[in-house]
């Protein structure tokens, strides 16, 4: 998977980075308050349960980060005479890759342009986005159950105001994010892609562990648990 960021202009550059600083900021504001509050806990509770928040929200900015960084699959000029030709950008394209109207170039396994992060979702770059809404609901979740377990808690009611609307945001975010999740789910467990899924292409059934290890590949459960982790998905190699 190769590093395509500097070969967009200063400008598309900047629109890339922007969504991902903001994200990180957030998770990192989450991140201090939640460890604030932490400190009413135990120490054998607080200790565990930060050390998991900061391993959860270190990890869910590196994916954000080699969401906008990594090549989602475009394809280059080839000479292979069984592809097909796409009629827009006249590139010779394997199969399942369609063009994307917004970045102008064919793209293996194409599922849909995220606008907010300013880059196409495909084959190369679906194991990060993925792991973006994974590593972000988990965030989520534990930060609903510290503040509603800190409720029971905490007798001031001083403090306990500051927690009731803590713990609704982080529900807020955890059901919207949830709710996102539906984005990676058909790709990669089902492995039809949202265009495959439109112009109701039909596709090779399989089960669903087969269709993670395809999308993510073969140690897809080691892409989730180590931060940084490059996934090797194996339709990347399929022309």
């Amino acid at each position: 998977m190769k590093n395509t960021f500097y070969k967009f202009t200063k400008k598309q550059q900047l629109r890339k980075i922007l969504p991902t600083s903001a994200f990180s900021l957030v998770s990192l504001f989450i991140l201090g308050i939640n460890i604030f509050f932490s400190s009413y806990l135990q120490w054998y509770f607080a200790l565990p349960l930060d050390s998991l928040l900061i391993y959860c929200t270190i990890n869910f900015i590196t994916s954000t980060i080699q969401l906008i960084f990594y090549d989602p699959g475009y394809v280059e000029q080839s000479d292979n005479p069984y592809q097909e030709i796409c009629q827009k950008c006249n590139y010779r394209r394997p199969q399942r890759a369609h063009h994307c109207s917004q970045c102008e170039k064919c793209v293996r396994k194409f599922d849909h342009h995220c606008d907010i992060f300013q880059s196409c979702i495909a084959c190369w770059n679906m194991p990060y986005f993925f792991k973006f809404f994974m590593t972000a609901t988990i965030i989520g979740l534990f930060s609903v159950i510290l503040n509603l377990s800190l409720f029971f808690y905490i007798q001031d009611d001083n403090k306990t105001l500051c927690i009731v609307p803590i713990a609704a945001g982080g529900l807020i975010v955890l059901v919207t994010i949830a709710a996102g999740s539906a984005l990676w789910y058909q790709p990669i467990c089902r492995d039809i892609t949202q265009v495959e899924d439109l112009t109701n292409q039909i596709i090779e059934r399989k089960s669903i562990p087969d269709n993670m290890k395809t999308n993510l590949g073969k140690l897809w459960f080691m892409g989730v648990l180590v931060i940084g982790w490059k996934f090797n998905p194996q339709d990347a190699l399929i022309e």
